[in-house]
Formats: C-alpha cells, structure tokens, sequence
C-alpha cells in the first residue's frame, strides 16, 4: 500500500497532461499511486493516460462527465494511502514536491493540510511571477476570511481528515478547495511550504477563467460564512465581495467593510509576534485599499489616517505591491 495517492482528475485535458504526467511520475519520493480519474472526456486524453507504462498508475474512466467536485470525492474513496496530494492535468510539479510536503507532514502530525507556494505559467510555459501563501497556521485562518489561502493543485492532506469532515461539498461549485479548508479549519491546523513546488498554468481555458461569475460569488458566501463564524453574527455577501475586492465598493459597503475589517482584527489572537505584525500590516494594507476603492473625501482621509496608524508602512507596502504586479519582479504576497 502506498504512503501517498496523487489524485489527478481530468476532463479534456490532452493539451497538456503529457506534462503533468511526467512532473508526477518523476517525483524523488517515490512510495506513492498517481490515481487519475478520467471524468468522461471526448478529446485524446484516454489514449494519453493509456501509453503511460507505469505501474504506479491506476486509470479510471468515467462514460459520462460527472463533474470536478463528484469525481474528486470518488478519488477520497478509492484512495487508501495515509496522504492524498492534489494536482491538476494542466500544471507541472518541482521534482521534489512530494519528498518535501511528506517530510513536513511526518514530522507536523498536528497539521492536517500542507500546500506551497506557485510559480504562474503560460499556455506557453512561459514562467510568470511565484505566489507566496501564508506559511503559518495563524495567519493562515486570518487570511481564511478574505482570500483561499493554499492553492488546490499543491496540497498533501491526511486522507482520514478530509473523508471524516465529508469531502469536497456539492453546494460549492467551482470553489470546493476553499470551502474545504473553511470546514477543516476547526479540526486542524494548517502550513504552506514557501518553496514554489508547482507551477500553476493559467490560461483562458481553465474553470476558473470560464466561470468567473460563479467562481465569484461562491467564493463571496464561504468568505461571508467565515466572517460571520469568527464574529458570530451575519455579515453581508456584498461585504464579503468589498474585501476580497472582487466588487466595486460603494459608500455603504465601505462603511460597513471597515467595521467588520477592525472587529476581525480586535478579535484575532495570533500566536506568534511574528503572525502579529503580518496580520497588523495586512489590516493595514486592507484599510489602505478601501481608502482607495470605495471611500472619498474625508472617509478617504480618516481610513488612509486608521491605515497609518496601524502600520506606518503601509502606503509604502502598497506600493510595492503594485510595483511588483505591474513589473513582475519579486513574488506577490498572498497576505501582508
């Protein structure tokens, strides 16, 4: 039986599975099953899988397409390996992901879900800029309320864990992972390598491209379910979206996004000096933000003043980051 199970669903993935493949079936740790799942595909990619002589592989073919969130669940249930890592058929994997993440997750048994950092490409595989998640669990469930913060494609979880906490949910569509580590928050504790152990490719065909709209909007419920579990009381999808500013914010949202913002941050009680000054600054960043998009006059001014007096630094943080968005030089923090 092996220690790991990589599970690889794909849906007319021929474009670039061959790449995928090999990332996988190059891997350093070699104690693992790629177990990809075929979700009734009607290009080449049966014949892709079918060539690939390797007895790590086991294939499963479904006549008809049942959907992501379906045919992940059905690879939770046929997997028997103590670990489940993630992949996707259009990204490619750093040789030594898997000997990485199962040695941190041998020796972090409190830790249920590792990911790592990404390095974006092209349909090309032109290498774009690396992603950096937050690392500790901390500021990890702080970043939980406004953003999905592992990437899917990239995590080891403990098998047992996800199974018992039900799997990926139906009601989720599109945003299953970040839905996922939601409900796992209070079962387990989290990690990210800050090592970019996958590149992840974006290109206009993938799901989150093509469904954008209900990408948003879902990700916009379990981001609002967040916050209203943290505060315990209900907090406004519209909100939600003003934060994770994937919607313009109007006079009222920005209001209402500046108090929830500051409760979140009066109530959060990181573990670490070091998790504090990252969640103080990322408040601050988020203030600075709302100054910007969704304030004017002299609400503008007093959020840009509360966003100072924060994190002195903040203006000057913002700035980097929008310098380094616009040059693509240096890695974009997901939070901080």
């Amino acid at each position: 039986m092996p220690t790991v199970t990589v599970l690889l669903p794909v849906y007319n993935g021929a474009g670039y599975l061959d790449a995928a493949l090999a990332s996988i079936l190059a891997q350093s740790f070699k104690d693992f099953e790629l177990l990809v799942i075929d979700d009734g595909s009607t290009d080449r990619t049966p014949e892709i899988i079918g060539a690939c002589r390797d007895d790590r592989i086991r294939f499963i073919r479904h006549e008809r397409n049942l959907g992501l969130i379906a045919t992940l669940n059905e690879g939770l249930g046929f997997a028997t390996s103590k670990y489940v890592a993630r992949m996707d058929a259009d990204d490619v994997c750093h040789p030594q992901r898997l000997e990485m993440q199962h040695r941190f997750m041998e020796g972090h048994p409190e830790v249920g879900v590792v990911g790592t950092a990404v390095r974006l490409i092209d349909r090309e595989s032109q290498r774009g800029p690396i992603y950096q998640f937050p690392e500790q669990h901390d500021v990890i469930l702080w970043a939980l309320s406004f953003v999905c913060p592992m990437a899917h494609p990239t995590v080891m979880m403990r098998r047992d864990l996800v199974v018992s906490a039900g799997g990926y949910s139906t009601s989720a569509v599109h945003a299953e992972d970040y839905d996922l580590w939601e409900r796992l928050a209070a079962r387990t504790r989290f990690a990210n390598l800050p090592q970019a152990l996958l590149s992840l490719r974006k290109h206009e065909l993938s799901v989150t491209s093509q469904e954008a709209v209900r990408h948003a909007a879902t990700v916009a419920s379990i981001s609002a379910r967040c916050m209203s579990d943290r505060l315990g009381h209900p907090v406004k999808g519209s909100v939600a979206m003003c934060l994770m500013r994937i919607a313009p914010c109007g006079a009222d949202q920005t209001f209402e996004a500046t108090q929830v913002l500051l409760e979140l941050y009066e109530s959060f009680q990181p573990e670490s000096e070091a998790a504090r000054v990252i969640v103080r600054r990322d408040t601050a960043l988020r203030l600075a933000l709302l100054a910007l998009r969704g304030a004017n006059g002299m609400s503008r001014l007093r959020l840009s003043w509360r966003a100072t007096r924060i994190d002195p630094y903040s203006w000057i943080c913002l700035g980097r980051r929008a310098l380094a968005r616009i040059t693509g030089l240096g890695a974009q923090r997901l939070v901080g």
